[in-house]
């Protein structure tokens, strides 16, 4: 088996890769003097404007939105906002208008890890409760997992030299967070099993769906390396570079993945499930994880 590329990490894994440009791509758009880094001023600025949010939102809960008619309204304007940012970032990412140059950029095809918000946040607000319910548990753990990763341990290739695409994946990253946070905090998602296998319901088919369309792009000459699990590239997580350098047969590599992520995303819950129980048994209350299972 051909391997290409370095492998991104881990949460590049994450973000999508972020400076691989055509030739003249982006040149129209504004530079910093250098690129930002990880832990640099550029990241610690966003990083702590994230953080200040959080904790807004945990001072304020009791007055964050929690009926469902607006929290629908409240995903569907997220939807938006990730939607037109990703309309935009293709743009930067494929064309230059002083030449007319279009080539579209494969790695900035939106269907990584954290480009999944895009398609979620609708569809929380449009679906039937059960099924919005699940998807809403999927973003307030694996979405706000994902979000965390990078904002907390961006690998270098997060950051471009183009201006817009910084401000795209720290603006992005830490929505992602503060969107699963508002979900916890408002209620909307508790650690009860239902939205715990609700948000499993929604991930699993999620790498599959990856996995498919590499295959497809590899069959056309397309070089897709989706949610980074294509057989064809290296892979930088942690775990799975691991078995890949074994050589290990795919489907072993990709059961990996889905195990592993899967039991990240369920440690949010039993991680909330521990806070609530924490939280209620200082206030004297009876947990609503215990009433309603």
């Amino acid at each position: 088996m051909m391997f290409t590329g370095p492998g991104p990490g881990m949460s590049g894994i994450f973000a999508g890769a972020g400076g691989r440009l055509f030739v003249g791509a982006g040149q129209w758009q504004p530079r910093f003097g250098s690129q930002p880094a990880p832990f640099g001023a550029f990241h610690l600025t966003a990083a702590a404007l994230m953080l200040a949010a959080a904790v807004l939102m945990i001072v304020f809960r009791k007055k964050l939105p929690k009926d469902d008619r607006t929290s629908r309204r409240i995903l569907l304007a997220l939807g938006a906002v990730y939607l037109a940012l990703e309309i935009y970032k293709q743009i930067v990412c494929s064309y230059e208008p002083s030449t007319g140059a279009w080539a579209y950029d494969w790695s900035k095809f939106p269907f990584q890890f954290c480009s999944l918000p895009i398609f979620l946040c609708p569809l929380a607000a449009l679906l039937p409760d059960r099924a919005s319910r699940a998807v809403r548990a999927f973003l307030a753990s694996f979405g706000l997992f994902g979000g965390f990763a990078v904002m907390s341990y961006p690998s270098p290739d997060v950051f471009s030299e183009i201006a817009f695409l910084d401000f795209h994946s720290m603006i992005w990253h830490s929505m992602m967070v503060l969107c699963g946070a508002w979900l916890w905090l408002s209620g909307n998602v508790r650690p009860v099993w239902r939205h715990a296998l609700g948000a499993l319901a929604v991930y699993f088919p999620t790498a599959p769906a990856a996995a498919a369309l590499n295959e497809i792009g590899h069959s056309r000459g397309i070089p897709l390396d989706l949610f980074h699990i294509s057989p064809y590239f290296r892979t930088g997580i942690p775990v799975l570079s691991a078995v890949q350098r074994t050589g290990a047969p795919y489907p072993v590599m990709f059961l990996s993945y889905q195990l592993v992520f899967g039991a990240i995303g369920m440690s949010l819950f039993l991680a909330a499930f521990v806070i609530e129980k924490i939280c209620l048994k200082l206030s004297g209350r009876a947990s609503p994880a215990e009433r309603d299972t």
